[in-house]
Parts: structure tokens; C-alpha cells; sequence
């Protein structure tokens, strides 16, 4: 009687240690899921961000261009005048 109590009790921590085997497995692959999804969020991210610096730094080289072309016309408006 003992040894099949000894029996189940054994068993039933074989299933629970097979369970906990289970959920750690699976919570493993969720969490290399979650890296895989957010390292590709994130080189997005960065693509956008790139390409709104990119856009930024022309329309100021463009508008630098402008003021410095503007200094000269004026200084030498000043000069004729």
C-alpha cells in the first residue's frame, strides 16, 4: 500500500517537473520571439528616423545656401550704394 502511495506521489512530481520543463521551454521561445519581432521594430525605427535626419539636414544645407548668397547680395548692394 505504501510503495504504490510512494508510487503516485513519485509520478505526480515527474508530471510537475515535466511541466515546469514545459512552460520554461515555452516561455524561452516567447521571449526569443519578442527579441526577433522588437530588433526588427526597431531597425524600422531607426530607418525612419534616418530618413527624417537625412530630409532635415538637406532642407537646412538648402536654406544655409540661401542666407549666405542673401549676405552676399546685400554686402555688396552696400558697397554699390
Amino acid at each position: 500500500m505504501q510503495l504504490t502511495i510512494a508510487c503516485r506521489i513519485m509520478d505526480t512530481v515527474n508530471n510537475i517537473e515535466q511541466l515546469l520543463s514545459d512552460v520554461k521551454e515555452s516561455l524561452e521561445r516567447e521571449i526569443h520571439g519578442l527579441a526577433r519581432e522588437m530588433h526588427g521594430e526597431f531597425a524600422q525605427l531607426k530607418a525612419q528616423i534616418n530618413t527624417r535626419f537625412d530630409t532635415q539636414a538637406t532642407r537646412l544645407e538648402r536654406h544655409a545656401a540661401l542666407w549666405q548668397t542673401d549676405s552676399r547680395w546685400s554686402g555688396r548692394m552696400d558697397v554699390c550704394a
